[in-house]
């Protein structure tokens, strides 16, 4: 049971195939996103929580490599799943928490 467990992993090696899944197989909007400065390349991204982003936006950015300094999900309305429309994508970012106390 545990070797067709193995077989079944998503093996994701690259920034672009994590994009892609968060926004394909999961229904997410992903941006491009520095993780370190916990900064986005954007200007503004609220409007991606109501609205999905298109997929010729998200293909320019795997092209022109913007996913290489890290990925964010935006959190809001769950846009690219058929089966998952109706959901809402919640977290919590227990960092800002922790630096609180």
């Amino acid at each position: 049971m545990t070797e067709d467990i193995e077989q079944e992993r998503i093996k994701l090696t690259t920034a672009n195939e994590y994009a892609d899944y968060y926004r394909n197989e999961l229904g997410l909007n992903v941006i491009p996103a520095n993780t370190k400065e916990k900064t986005t390349a954007l200007n503004t991204w609220e409007i991606f929580q109501h609205r999905p982003i298109s997929l010729q936006v998200h293909d320019k950015w795997k092209n022109d490599n913007s996913f290489d300094q890290g990925i964010a999900m935006v959190m809001g309305k769950v846009s690219h799943h058929v089966y998952k429309k109706d959901l809402q994508f919640i977290g919590i970012d227990l960092e800002a928490i922790a630096r609180s106390y």
